[in-house]
């Protein structure tokens, strides 16, 4: 079943079975329809489409096993339980987080429920290989997309030692994961773990993502004012700390001193 940009129309059936499978495969008729059967338009959910199941979730890191740039296309998994992921809230899971660089679990339960945007952390993180990062963020209702191509073993065998590993999908994609987002320039550095440290006399900056683009208005990485992406950590002039943790910033009057907070999704494959 191939996705597209066009709007779908969806309707919601009340009944109760072990799966899909169970109630298909003796060929039996089943149940009626009902006239009066809620009708929904849905045109930005992320959708999964399995063989015992269709279910339709937001989430943050995922496996997955086929990822296009807005909408991931279909998954094979069992059951909903089977469904590693992570959810990234815009004020939690700054840089300096610990689970960032750690081998535990953060409310699965919440993770597990779908469409929602509570924060959550399952195994997945340390536990599944991928060759690909699909990357969102959700603002105003409004879900972007972007993939990544990087192999390895594991989010948490790129992140946990801190070092800076490169990426190539280019400043224009990172700007599409929000709307009007806005970011200097120069610099462009994207990665992983990037930390970005200067001092004036008394004075200290500093700009550190786990998963993102840093720019600057001069020609250099040495002093940045502008980033976008996921665990963030940013504390610049006159003492202008971000709490916001996922999203596009601007500081030190740079960009109108953008400050747009994202719901942060990624996935693996």
């Amino acid at each position: 079943m191939p996705w597209n940009e066009s709007p779908k129309k969806w309707i919601a059936l009340n009944y109760t079975d072990n799966s899909l499978n169970s109630v298909i495969e003796d060929g039996k008729f089943k149940g009626q329809l009902n006239k009066q059967a809620h009708i929904y338009l849905q045109t930005k959910t992320v959708h999964y489409l399995s063989r015992d199941l269709v279910i339709s979730i937001s989430i943050n890191i995922m496996a997955a096993n086929r990822i296009s740039k807005n909408h991931l296309l279909r998954q094979n998994f069992a059951t909903v339980n089977n469904i590693p992921m992570l959810f990234l809230s815009p004020n939690e899971f700054n840089y300096s987080s610990p689970y960032w660089t750690n081998k535990e679990t953060y409310a699965v339960e919440d993770g597990l429920e779908g469409l929602n945007e509570k924060q959550a952390k399952l195994a997945s993180y340390w536990n599944t290989p991928f060759n690909k990062i699909c990357l969102g963020m959700k603002v105003n209702g409004a879900t972007k997309w972007i993939v990544l191509n990087y192999t390895t073993n594991s989010l948490h065998s790129v992140i946990e030692d801190g070092t800076f590993k490169k990426t190539t999908v280019g400043k224009e994609a990172w700007k599409s994961l929000i709307d009007g987002s806005s970011l200097q320039e120069n610099c462009n550095k994207e990665g992983f773990n990037i930390q970005m440290n200067y001092a004036v006399y008394a004075w200290r900056w500093y700009t550190n993502i786990r998963i993102g683009l840093l720019a600057n208005n001069e020609n250099h990485c040495s002093s940045c004012d502008s980033c976008i992406g996921f665990g963030t950590s940013v504390s610049e002039c006159e003492d202008d700390v971000r709490n916001t943790t996922c999203g596009n910033m601007a500081v030190c009057d740079q960009l109108k001193n953008k400050n747009t907070a994202a719901f942060g999704y990624i996935l693996v494959q």
